[in-house]
């Protein structure tokens, strides 16, 4: 079923990358779309259950339009929950855990660089520091909840 679900939503992606290469009368890049859009779409079809395609359609997403910073925070909130889901019981020691938690990190800090006066940026940012094993990432998330606070 979970296959059926990603074949019905890449299937017009795909046709939609096949109309892009063709050359348009009045093309619309994706900095015209409203910020946020790709991220509410990705979370219903997270809450769907269907994690790993909310994470393709915001990974794509991201290709074209790098300055969303809504897009940006969803997708580190995907990341990271997906890397929780792979956690033993005390550290991540799957590869794969691994480069979610990276591309999470990641992906919070690009979020608040393009959205600094979003506190919400900064709260998550600073809990994913606090669930950090990593003492020094522990200490660096007092101040993003600082910078949280003062955006709020």
């Amino acid at each position: 079923m979970k296959m059926f679900r990603l074949v019905a939503l890449l299937a017009p992606l795909a046709f939609a990358n096949t109309l892009a290469a063709q050359p348009a009368k009045n093309p619309r890049p994706a900095e015209r779309t409203s910020p946020g859009v790709v991220a509410l779409t990705a979370d219903s079809i997270a809450n769907a259950g269907d994690s790993l395609a909310a994470y393709a359609m915001l990974d794509s997403a991201l290709r074209t339009n790098k300055h969303d910073a809504a897009a940006w925070h969803k997708y580190g909130l995907i990341a990271w929950s997906m890397a929780r889901s792979t956690r033993g019981k005390f550290i991540n020691s799957s590869p794969q855990g691994i480069r979610w938690l990276i591309a999470a990190d990641s992906a919070f800090h690009i979020a608040v660089a393009y959205a600094p006066d979003s506190a919400v940026y900064w709260r998550d940012m600073a809990r994913f520091g606090m669930n950090s094993g990593s003492v020094f990432l522990r200490f660096r998330a007092e101040g993003w909840v600082d910078k949280g606070l003062n955006a709020a």
